[in-house]
């Protein structure tokens, strides 16, 4: 039975976080898990929100920065995102560059004035080596 009012989901995220990644990859398993008509009146909106826009387009070294910033948690950190994401078949690893998300964000958000918004986000995710430095298989 379709609802006359659809659930609607602001996902918000920056596409240099791998937790707010694991989040997108999360929710749309998820709401693939639910009946066909429940699907339809589930909608995903995309927002934005930029960790860090001091980082540089080219991107820095991704375990030395995330280091700086939890500095002794990083590695109970990482630990614990790769425990949480290898359910879901994404496999984390340490090394690459984390860059500035600015541009990122601007096409998202362009896309989403189109009504588009989560469809780029799940394009940007697909190219996550480049844009947000974590290995998916």
């Amino acid at each position: 039975m379709a609802c006359s009012n659809p659930l609607v989901v602001r996902l918000i995220s920056d596409y240099s976080c791998p937790f707010c990644f694991l989040a997108f990859v999360k929710l749309v398993q998820g709401i693939a898990l639910l009946p066909a008509d429940l699907q339809n009146n589930v909608k995903i909106e995309a927002g934005v929100f930029q960790l860090n826009g001091s980082l540089p387009k080219k991107g820095i070294n991704k375990k030395e920065y995330l280091r700086s910033m939890l500095g002794s948690g990083y590695d109970s950190a990482f630990k614990d995102l790769k425990m949480k994401a290898e359910p879901w078949n994404i496999y984390m690893r340490e090394g690459g560059l984390i860059g500035n998300s600015f541009d990122a964000h601007r096409i998202t958000l362009e896309a989403e004035d189109q009504g588009l918004g989560i469809q780029m986000v799940g394009c940007l995710c697909s190219e996550c080596r480049i844009i947000i430095g974590f290995c998916v298989s």
